[in-house]
């Protein structure tokens, strides 16, 4: 993460329940070995985001994103294949 991505995410704290006005199909995605800190983030903003889901990918790090192991990979095409649901 860059200091300017830092900068960004900071200047956005907040509880989660600031972003249940979030309308879009969201998925909430995750590695099993990143930090503990990301898997209660993402549940706690999939609890108050209407259409989220949420993505524990097996065997992957914080920066999963950067390696795109099909783990990974499928995951995220599926959702953005799939058609859009109605917000729960």
């Amino acid at each position: 993460m860059t200091m300017s991505e830092t900068r960004e995410v900071a200047a956005h704290d907040g509880p989660a329940a600031q972003y249940a006005g979030v309308t879009a199909q969201v998925l909430l995605a995750c590695g099993d070995d990143a930090p503990a800190y990301f898997a209660a983030h993402i549940d706690a903003l999939a609890q108050v985001i209407p259409g989220a889901r949420t993505l524990r990918v097996p065997r992957a790090r914080h920066d999963a994103i950067a390696i795109a192991p099909a783990r990974l990979v499928d995951p995220i095409a599926e959702f953005l294949a799939a058609p859009q649901a109605a917000a729960r």
